[in-house]
């Protein structure tokens, strides 16, 4: 018997794809027909489950679905190539609109240091449609978990791609609350390090802020650069390595202008509001502005030091925390609108400014779901670099 989740999960995939009119073929490897058993497990499947192929051998993947010798010679079969050829395969091979492979290692044998016990990587392929795919790390915890959570993981799969639920693009981190306290804690002793170490430099050194691009570099650049290092660290140490499993995905045109545009929009609402809250609350400043307007005159030092914590930085180490990783684990618990609005509260506090705090809770937001829709965490950080190189302009345009 299949586990409850993995039934209501099936049960989905075949509704949304019966909605649409769709129907479906799997590729499996690893998981020797699971996938197809899921779903035909359920009444009624036969008219959306078209046929289900398993591929256990490298000369069955060949013969059956096509996948070229010399791709499972040069990658081998564990490995996004073979992933993504299985599932154009099956497509080719049957009359579905949407094909799911599988191919990884399940243990207990079998793994390497290059590919590990719990590695898996799934495609899905449309016959109108990209193929898409994902590199998973289950990591070693018994053969049968390993392919239930495959399974469970193409039938999410085959649910984004008639849009039956919107998933968030980090798929390859499956943290739990205590992972994340360690990542959030471990940024907050980061932080409280070195910016005692800032200050213990910047008294040392007799360096205040009129001293503009060095006191920058010491209490706003060092600072950033060590949380980057260690939430970009710390989260990929989780993926294995690959960025892209926390949703750093490429990036076509589209969304990069999208997500510059999307910048400039959040600027224009945010500046407004910051406005209005700076006149009811009389705060005029935040760290930039305040170190800009204590330097009798703006150099460039100061500007690129700026650029690059506030531009580059700032940007990188932020959305990597809050979206990538914390809005991540709060979506799949309490779905998209909670979960921007928590991940926001806490994103905006961390800035301790009150005449900013509800421009960038509403930004925030913006920026998360910016992310939902593109399924690329590379659009918010453009969004956030654009919105923050606006204000840096403005800023510097008010004080000169």
């Amino acid at each position: 018997m299949l586990p409850v989740e993995l039934r209501r999960l099936s049960a989905e995939v075949l509704a949304a794809f019966r909605q649409r009119g769709w129907r479906l073929a799997t590729a499996e490897s690893c998981t020797g027909g699971l996938i197809a058993g899921a779903l035909t497990e359920i009444a009624g499947s036969s008219d959306v489950f078209e046929r289900g192929f398993v591929t256990y051998s490298n000369e069955a993947k060949q013969q059956v679905l096509g996948v070229p010798q010399a791709m499972l010679l040069a990658h081998g079969a564990v490995s996004e190539s073979s992933a993504r050829a299985m599932a154009e395969g099956a497509i080719a091979h049957s009359r579905a609109d949407v094909a799911v492979a599988v191919t990884g290692v399940a243990g207990p044998g079998g793994g390497s240091a290059e590919k590990p016990v719990g590695l898996v990587h799934l495609a899905t392929a449309q016959r109108h449609g990209p193929t898409l795919h994902r590199r998973m790390n289950y990591g070693d915890r018994g053969r049968e978990r390993i392919r239930l959570a495959t399974v469970e993981t193409a039938l999410e799969m085959l649910l984004d791609c008639v849009g039956g639920r919107r998933q968030h693009p980090e798929v390859g981190l499956r943290l739990s609350g205590t992972q994340v306290a360690i990542l959030f804690l471990g940024a907050l002793g980061v932080m409280l390090a070195s910016g005692i170490l800032a200050f213990l430099v910047a008294r040392l050194n007799g360096i205040t802020m009129a001293d503009g691009a060095a006191f920058l570099s010491v209490v706003a650049l060092l600072p950033s650069l060590a949380l980057l290092i260690w939430i970009y660290g710390w989260s990929a140490a989780r993926s294995t390595g690959h960025g892209r499993l926390l949703g750093l995905g490429r990036l076509n045109l589209k969304w990069a202008l999208a997500g510059i545009l999307a910048g400039i929009a959040g600027a224009g609402a945010s500046w407004l509001i910051v406005v209005v809250t700076q006149i009811w609350l009389g705060v005029p400043f935040n760290l930039f502005t305040a170190v800009l307007a204590a330097n009798e005159r703006i150099s460039l030092g100061l500007v690129l030091v700026a650029l690059l914590v506030g531009v580059l930085l700032a940007p990188l180490w932020e959305e990597i925390a809050f979206r990538g990783v914390l809005y991540g684990w709060l979506r799949n618990r309490y779905g998209v609108g909670a979960s921007a609005a928590l991940t926001a509260l806490a994103h905006s506090l961390l800035h301790f400014d009150p005449a900013v705090i509800p421009a960038l809770f509403l930004v925030f937001i913006w920026f998360a779901l910016l992310l939902e829709w593109s399924r690329n965490l590379w659009v918010p950080i453009l969004a956030h670099a654009t919105n923050n190189a606006l204000a840096l302009i403005y800023a510097v345009w008010l004080l000169d």
